[in-house]
């Protein structure tokens, strides 16, 4: 069968989908939660919506109670799983287009979630519905599962896990091409105290896995209007006073990857210490002023993996009250103990205490395996990319909760897109129609190889 054809007719629907999908604000909302909604009434919106499309095309179908939904399809006694999920980042500042709008330009479309993960988990949907349109035996069972709090803990897949069947091997959608066979370890965690500071309010950032775009804060003391002008041209940064308040504009990224963005926060803390001269903000920026962990003494890196990652996600600053999220990402050849250790050991002589919010472990499969073989070869002879590199990577994905699952796409290596795309966790994320036709044709391919191997 020609997958590439198959996709190619499929999508105008494909688009449609996501642009309807897009178009709900998906992201946690505890003030929502119910019964049925665990994360919130727009979550339980898009997952509504994912069974909706699940009815109208024939699939067997369940909603998992609001943590998740699945459709099925094939026949054995082997499940393999394709794992995505419906929920998104918070949509952030600096948009040049409507972040719920699906807006196409360029052959891109524009939304929050386009490429991490709608996007992706409309092109495996699509993939399914292409075999099962066609009636393709497979010898497995396959499912494409969403959950619904990828973003904020896992907890969807955690209760998936608790009542349904789980899937003995597959991929999740939310990564790169060619293959992820690894995947850093992942701590979130708050660094705590009570120390007399001068900051009244300092609240910045949302979640800890973005880099903090925009900070703000007040101090007890009269505003440095004229060091904080040199400090912003000095880091070739914008700001401002704004009603009474220091206010900074940075950059938000993925938290694997930190020094993609500027963190705002980490920039207000720093002046704040230098021109205050606040043994608070001093010492946190220390501890936190570098994208490696160096001030944390966690500065490890492995040899398959590379150097640690650490992004400071959420401030939350009072004049004797502080909490500080950071997002840690560590490699191979350590634990975590090794990380909180490390952590506890610097901080504690500083009066500073850490509670630990998050903790996944590392993700590391045989590259040479079958099951990675099998996606490795798929994708080379789709795109007839012989020689971009299976990676590790620093993000978290499903592939930490299901055994024998990596990440399989959906960014292509060697697709580059213009500089009015933004990347994933960013202002002006986008997909372009063309990875997600190529994508969906990958996925069948990729299905139905691993379901008669």
């Amino acid at each position: 069968m020609n997958y590439k054809n198959e996709a190619q007719l499929r999508e105008q629907d494909l688009v449609s989908d996501l642009k309807a999908m897009v178009a709900i604000k998906s992201i946690y909302d505890p003030s929502t939660i119910s019964e049925n909604a665990p994360y919130g009434k727009n979550i339980r919106t898009a997952l509504d919506r994912f069974l909706a499309m699940a009815e109208r095309d024939g699939f067997v179908y369940k909603d998992v109670d609001g943590h998740a939904g699945y459709i099925e399809y094939g026949e054995g006694e082997e499940l393999v799983g394709v794992l995505g999920h419906l929920d998104v980042v918070p949509l952030g500042e600096g948009w040049s287009k409507d972040p719920l709008g699906g807006e196409e330009e360029d052959g891109y479309i524009f939304g929050r979630g386009t490429s991490d993960d709608k996007g992706p988990s409309m092109a495996a949907y699509y993939a399914l519905k292409i075999l099962k349109d066609n009636n393709v035996k497979l010898n497995r069972r396959v499912r494409v599962i969403v959950g619904c709090d990828e973003e904020t803990g896992f907890r969807g897949v955690k209760y998936y896990k608790e009542h349904e069947e789980v899937p003995n091997f597959g991929f999740t959608p939310d990564a790169n091409f060619p293959v992820i066979y690894g995947e850093k370890g992942i701590i979130q965690l708050h660094l705590e105290s009570n120390i007399p500071t001068i900051i009244t309010q300092f609240k910045a950032g949302e979640v800890g896995n973005v880099v903090i775009g925009r900070a703000s804060a007040s101090v007890s003391e009269v505003l440095d209007e004229a060091g904080f002008a040199s400090y912003l041209k000095l880091h070739n940064l914008k700001g401002d006073i704004v009603d009474g308040q220091y206010y900074i504009e940075g950059k938000s990224a993925h938290a694997m990857a930190p020094h993609e963005g500027i963190n705002a926060g980490v920039h207000l803390l720093t002046f704040i210490a230098l021109a205050h001269q606040d043994e608070y903000a001093r010492v946190l920026s220390e501890l936190l002023h570098t994208s490696n962990g160096a001030g944390l003494n966690i500065d490890f890196t492995g040899e398959y993996m590379g150097p640690l990652t650490l992004n400071v996600g959420v401030v939350d600053v009072k004049s004797t009250e502080q909490s500080i999220l950071i997002d840690i990402r560590y490699p191979d050849g350590y634990s975590d103990t090794d990380v909180l250790d490390a952590i506890k050991k610097t901080v504690e002589p500083l009066n500073i205490s850490m509670r630990v919010v998050e903790n996944k472990g590392i993700v590391f499969l045989d590259p040479k395996g079958k099951m990675i073989s099998i996606l490795e070869d798929v994708y080379r002879q789709a795109t007839h990319d012989f020689t971009s590199p299976l990676v590790t990577m620093g993000g978290g994905t499903y592939a930490k909760a299901f055994d024998n699952h990596v990440a399989y796409g959906m960014e292509f290596p060697l697709m580059t897109p213009p500089d009015t795309v933004g990347d994933v966790h960013q202002a002006d994320e986008a997909v372009s129609k063309e990875a997600l036709v190529l994508g969906c044709a990958i996925y069948a391919e990729a299905i139905e190889k691993l379901c008669n191997m």
